[in-house]
C-alpha cells in the first residue's frame, strides 16, 4: 500500500535527496521531463488525480529569493 492509499485526501510531506525525487518522478509520471538539475532545497509538488499523478510544481526555488528576506 502506498502513502496516498494510507492517507487518502491528506497532504503528505516527503523530504529527500534529488536523486530519489528524480527516480520517483520517472516511476510515477514516466512522460515527465526530469532532465533539469534539481536545486538544493527546491520544492516539487505532486497531486494524485484519480489513478494517475500530476506534477503541480517542479524544482521551485522562489523561497530562496534573498531580496524577499528581511534582515534585522
Amino acid at each position: 500500500m502506498d502513502l496516498s492509499e494510507r492517507h487518502p485526501d491528506k497532504k503528505v510531506l516527503i523530504v529527500s535527496h534529488g536523486a530519489l525525487i528524480g527516480l520517483s518522478l520517472k516511476k510515477l509520471i514516466p512522460h515527465f521531463d526530469t532532465s533539469e538539475h534539481l536545486h538544493n532545497t527546491s520544492v516539487t509538488m505532486l497531486n494524485k488525480v484519480e489513478l494517475s499523478w500530476d506534477c503541480k510544481l517542479y524544482n521551485c526555488i522562489t523561497h530562496l529569493d534573498t531580496e524577499r528576506c528581511e534582515s534585522n
